[in-house]
Protein backbone atom coordinates (compact mmCIF):
# COMPACT_ATOMS: atom_id res chain seq x y z
CA UNK A 1 0.00 0.00 0.00
CA UNK A 2 1.05 3.62 -0.25
CA UNK A 3 1.38 3.67 3.51
CA UNK A 4 4.07 1.01 3.15
CA UNK A 5 5.64 2.79 0.21
CA UNK A 6 5.61 6.09 2.10
CA UNK A 7 7.16 4.43 5.15
CA UNK A 8 9.96 2.80 3.16
CA UNK A 9 13.32 3.99 4.37
CA UNK A 10 16.71 3.96 2.72
CA UNK A 11 15.25 3.03 -0.65
CA UNK A 12 18.18 4.80 -2.26
CA UNK A 13 20.38 1.96 -1.06
CA UNK A 14 18.37 -0.62 -3.04
CA UNK A 15 19.91 -2.11 -6.15
CA UNK A 16 16.45 -2.71 -7.63
CA UNK A 17 12.86 -2.42 -6.41
CA UNK A 18 9.91 -4.61 -7.40
CA UNK A 19 6.49 -3.02 -7.05
CA UNK A 20 3.21 -4.94 -7.34
CA UNK A 21 0.46 -2.89 -8.97
CA UNK A 22 -1.86 -3.94 -6.14
CA UNK A 23 0.32 -1.97 -3.72
CA UNK A 24 -0.42 1.27 -5.58
CA UNK A 25 -3.13 3.58 -4.34
CA UNK A 26 -3.50 7.35 -4.13
CA UNK A 27 -1.79 9.66 -3.56
CA UNK A 28 0.12 9.05 -6.78
CA UNK A 29 2.77 11.58 -5.76
CA UNK A 30 3.92 9.17 -3.04
CA UNK A 31 4.30 6.34 -5.55
CA UNK A 32 6.19 8.56 -8.02
CA UNK A 33 8.51 9.79 -5.26
CA UNK A 34 9.21 6.16 -4.29
CA UNK A 35 9.96 5.27 -7.92
CA UNK A 36 12.35 8.22 -8.31
CA UNK A 37 14.22 7.30 -5.14
CA UNK A 38 14.29 3.51 -5.60
CA UNK A 39 15.27 3.33 -9.29
CA UNK A 40 15.27 1.03 -11.11
CA UNK A 41 11.72 -0.13 -10.37
CA UNK A 42 10.10 -3.18 -11.95
CA UNK A 43 6.30 -3.15 -11.93
CA UNK A 44 4.36 -6.41 -11.65
CA UNK A 45 1.20 -5.72 -13.64
CA UNK A 46 -0.58 -6.06 -16.95
CA UNK A 47 0.69 -2.63 -17.99
CA UNK A 48 1.87 0.65 -16.53
CA UNK A 49 -0.64 3.44 -16.18
CA UNK A 50 0.47 6.48 -18.19
CA UNK A 51 1.05 8.56 -15.03
CA UNK A 52 3.40 5.84 -13.71
CA UNK A 53 5.28 4.93 -16.89
CA UNK A 54 8.07 7.49 -16.38
CA UNK A 55 9.03 6.00 -13.01
CA UNK A 56 9.15 2.37 -14.09
CA UNK A 57 12.16 0.62 -15.61
CA UNK A 58 10.15 -2.34 -16.91
CA UNK A 59 6.72 -3.95 -16.56
CA UNK A 60 6.60 -7.71 -15.98
CA UNK A 61 3.17 -9.10 -16.72
CA UNK A 62 1.34 -11.21 -14.21
CA UNK A 63 1.12 -14.17 -14.02
CA UNK A 64 4.28 -14.53 -16.14
CA UNK A 65 6.73 -14.04 -13.31
CA UNK A 66 9.57 -16.53 -12.78
CA UNK A 67 12.07 -16.23 -15.65
CA UNK A 68 10.67 -12.94 -17.03
CA UNK A 69 11.00 -11.36 -13.58
CA UNK A 70 14.56 -12.62 -13.15
CA UNK A 71 15.47 -11.29 -16.60
CA UNK A 72 13.95 -7.90 -15.73
CA UNK A 73 15.96 -7.70 -12.50
CA UNK A 74 19.16 -8.61 -14.34
CA UNK A 75 18.45 -5.96 -17.01
CA UNK A 76 17.73 -3.35 -14.32
CA UNK A 77 20.94 -4.09 -12.45
CA UNK A 78 22.92 -4.05 -15.69
CA UNK A 79 21.41 -0.66 -16.58
CA UNK A 80 22.47 0.76 -13.23
CA UNK A 81 26.03 -0.53 -13.71
CA UNK A 82 26.12 1.14 -17.13
CA UNK A 83 24.82 4.45 -15.81
CA UNK A 84 27.29 4.41 -12.89
CA UNK A 85 30.28 3.80 -15.16
CA UNK A 86 29.25 6.65 -17.45
CA UNK A 87 29.28 9.20 -14.58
Amino acid sequence: SCASIGAARDVGSLDCAILDHQAISPPHETVLAFCREARPVILLSGSADPWLAEGIFQVVQKPLLGKPLLAAVEDALRSMETSETSL
